[in-house]
């Protein structure tokens, strides 16, 4: 090895001046390109380790009550909730005016039941938003796991640790990741141009309205992750776990 080196040495002196200072920048530039490539893995591990899988369209992003966020891969196969008809449409459900009043639908004795003991009513934007989020976090997942987020949402409103309105609850600071990447603002302008036709799209207007009635499947729980997340982000710190299908419902 000392003779090896001896012999670039021997060479590297008989360069000009100006070949020196090329290679040396060579050097740099090779060690710059290591230094990026080895900082951006870890960067990617590091992103692994927090949220999980790269969120994708058939992915979950849940959000804590300290903002922390994970996504996972969920079940594309959803199911639909009772008494839908052949459009996707919930007979059963209140809907809502174009005030955002809630109207109580003629499906007789199955109407919604009210077991939170108020109906939450919803300007028309709030309502779009509503529906957006729910489609963001949870839109291929079953129609019970729509509605828990659905609920959360909800159960923020009328926390005090919370905005007392949807909107704010929504956009309030690292607590719902669709917010912060774009992908909100996106799926709210499909739904105001009428895109939201398919039988996911209509389970989560069906959640929204049956939470907006009353009809709360998770309690005053207001957080979400993944039941394997949930346990290493607060390991048995939390209360009052609930999981429906892939997704934990819990407090803290």
């Amino acid at each position: 090895m000392a003779k090896v080196m001896r012999n670039v040495g021997a060479k590297l002196r008989g360069l000009s001046s100006y070949t020196k200072v090329v290679l040396v920048l060579c050097v740099i530039n090779i060690g710059l390109i290591v230094y990026l490539s080895n900082a951006i893995k870890v960067n990617e591990e590091v992103k692994e380790n927090e949220i999980g899988v790269i969120e994708a369209d058939n992915s979950v992003v849940s959000a804590v009550p300290d903002g922390s966020m994970e996504v996972t891969e969920i079940n594309n196969n959803s199911q639909q909730p009772s008494s839908v008809d052949s459009n996707g449409v919930n007979q059963q459900l209140l809907s809502v005016d174009s005030n955002g009043v809630n109207q109580q639908s003629t499906s007789g004795e199955d109407n919604v039941i009210n077991n939170r003991g108020v109906t939450t009513s919803l300007t028309e934007e709030e309502l779009a938003i509503f529906v957006a989020i729910i489609y963001c976090e949870v839109g291929a997942e079953s129609y019970e796991t729509k509605l828990g987020v659905a609920n959360v949402v909800i159960n923020r409103i009328y926390d005090k640790r919370y905005p007392n309105n949807l909107k704010d609850v929504v956009y309030d600071p690292y607590q719902f990741s669709p917010v912060r990447e774009g992908k909100l603002e996106k799926q709210l302008a499909i739904y105001k141009a009428g895109g939201f036709t398919t039988n996911n799209h209509k389970q989560c207007m069906q959640a929204a309205q049956e939470a907006m009635a009353g009809h709360n499947n998770v309690g005053d729980r207001i957080g979400f992750l993944t039941p394997d997340y949930l346990e290493k982000l607060f390991a048995g710190k939390y209360r009052d776990k609930l999981v429906i299908g892939k997704v934990a419902f819990f407090n803290v």
